[in-house]
């Protein structure tokens, strides 16, 4: 494959199909896999940021980072936080490490994330990156995520295995079953999430070996789980976009919040506060239909200007 010029979509080159189909048959429902030449990753396959875990930790955001617990041969899977200035002792004692806002700091992977954005059609706020050191032997535990990833590979191995979720469609906060407590994105799920769910990967699971050049696309929703074969730093881009429920409340709100009678206060202290709140809202979807008029457009101009706000912090893998 030769090297992408400047002026190419990111897209047309991070696999091996042009973004028209990668966007029409793949994003954002099905997975994708590439092994290619690290170079057309635009410079991140040479930045000194990628090439140890010290340099990647160097670039870290904030005081903390995220670590994951799972050695190959072992049940035991954790999640914790550690300080930033031990995060590299607890490297050496097998934890993989979640560096997040790699993207803030390291100014050739905002450029290259400012091209998928725009390849995407998404604001700033709803792309989002984070690095993950793995030692070897050790990964990250089968879970999935409520958002889109796509995943580089910049240094070293990992074996992946990957397959879709049967339990539910398009969730809306990620799962990670054998862990006990998730400090990431909490341990609440919504009503609708089954109770039980095995933490082993599913019969029949896909697997692939990523090397410095292989990129990834794995749709919200879908199990994996992770193993370094050697010292591995890998790059994971999030992308949180809009949902039904997103699109539609989110520009329904901003609609009536323009009227009075929609801001009104409902107090509920007394039995006649509690009727008078029955008949003011009984009135207010009665005249509802009326504030609907074209409200698909407003709606779908809602999730391409404002959207859902991001994710405190980014998908390990």
């Amino acid at each position: 494959m030769p090297k992408p010029a400047r002026s190419r979509n990111l897209l047309d080159f991070l696999f091996d199909v042009p973004k028209e189909e990668f966007l029409n048959d793949y994003y954002p429902h099905r997975a994708l896999i590439y092994h290619g030449p690290p170079e057309r990753f635009g410079g991140l396959e040479k930045d000194p940021t990628f090439q140890n875990p010290e340099a990647t930790l160097h670039a870290a955001k904030g005081d903390y980072i995220l670590g994951f617990h799972h050695k190959r041969g072992s049940s035991v899977q954790a999640q914790s936080m550690f300080a930033r200035f031990s995060a590299l002792g607890m490297l050496q004692e097998g934890w993989s490490l979640n560096v997040d806002f790699l993207d803030q700091t390291v100014p050739a992977l905002g450029k290259w994330m400012d091209s998928l954005q725009k390849d995407l059609g998404l604001k700033p706020g709803n792309i989002f990156c984070s690095g993950i050191i793995s030692p070897a032997g050790s990964g990250v535990p089968k879970h999935f995520d409520s958002v889109e990833v796509f995943t580089i590979q910049l240094y070293g191995s990992k074996k992946w295995w990957w397959a879709p979720a049967t339990e539910i469609a398009f969730p809306g906060t990620s799962v990670m079953p054998g862990v006990k407590n998730n400090y990431r994105d909490g341990n609440m799920r919504p009503d609708y999430y089954p109770k039980d769910i095995s933490k082993e990967m599913p019969k029949g699971a896909k697997s692939a070996v990523m090397k410095p050049g292989s990129a990834m696309f794995m749709p919200r929703g879908w199990w994996h789980q992770t193993y370094a074969e050697t010292l591995s730093i890998s790059l994971n881009v999030g992308i949180r976009m809009s949902t039904g429920v997103d699109a539609l409340t989110g520009a329904l709100q901003s609609e009536l919040e323009k009227l009075d009678a929609w801001r009104k206060p409902l107090p509920l202290a007394t039995p006649e506060h509690l009727a008078s709140a029955r008949q003011h809202l009984a009135a207010l979807l009665k005249d509802l239909a009326a504030n609907l008029e074209n409200f698909d457009d407003k709606a779908v101009h809602w999730a391409s200007k404002d959207g859902p706000s991001r994710p405190r912090m980014g998908p390990p893998k």
